[in-house]
């Protein structure tokens, strides 16, 4: 399960992407996104939420427009040939995504291979929404751990927190696997110092209180303002 962002947090994220797009997110057009929805996503994930006609300003078309830029995404290998397909790994793992109004105080949630989808997932950042698909997923595979209570930080004794911090490598829980999309997003070629100053708070709001174990040399290599 994913908790949201605070809600001043929330507002300055979202005013910012609405008066400068960001260069690493293309705008697909409406009638792209309701051909993909029709002939790709909804058979991918067997989707269901609570709009039964697409809308490019619905929940079905935000949902559509989070699956785009996880589609479209496309990244530099790194220096070992690797670079991850995050559609893909979601296709692969996720089963269904469903719609949950019964969830004010997350983002989304996980039961076996189905996403649940609260309403503060719509109402999230363009970036946010695909690392909370990417986070969640990692429920759904059998080698991720669970969150487990929180030491100390902004949510002691919440099961809101990965035990380790994994340096951006695909191990941990779903927090780790939110600081391995945006390490990978903020490398992209195509990121701009708005962009990545975006990408940056995501991850300065995950590092360090998401993490019982976390050193101080890691929390300085990725916190940064």
């Amino acid at each position: 399960m994913k908790s949201k962002l605070p809600a001043h947090i929330i507002v300055l994220i979202t005013y910012l992407l609405t008066i400068f797009p960001l260069q690493t997110l293309a705008a697909p057009t409406c009638s792209m996104l309701k051909d993909q929805w029709n002939n790709l996503y909804v058979k991918d994930f067997d989707i269901s939420l609570n709009k039964a006609t697409f809308s490019c300003t619905n929940d079905n078309g935000i949902l559509a427009s989070t699956l785009y830029d996880l589609e479209t995404a496309d990244f530099k290998p790194n220096p070992s040939g690797y670079k991850p397909n995050f559609y893909a790994r979601i296709e692969k793992n996720v089963g269904h995504i469903k719609y949950d109004d019964g969830c004010p105080k997350s983002i989304a949630y996980t039961y076996e291979d189905t996403i649940y989808l609260c309403r503060q997932f719509f109402i999230d950042n363009r970036i946010s929404r695909a690392s909370t698909l990417v986070h969640e997923m990692r429920h759904t595979q059998k080698d991720a751990p669970v969150h487990v209570s929180c030491d100390g930080g902004k949510y002691p004794e919440k099961l809101a927190c990965d035990q380790d911090f994994f340096d951006a490598h695909w191990e941990g829980s779903g927090y780790n696997a939110d600081i391995f999309y945006l390490a990978w997003t903020l490398k992209r070629g195509m990121n701009n110092e708005l962009s990545k100053s975006i990408i940056q708070s995501e991850i300065n709001w995950i590092i360090p209180d998401r993490f019982n174990n976390i050193t101080d040399k890691m929390i300085k290599k990725w916190r940064r303002k």
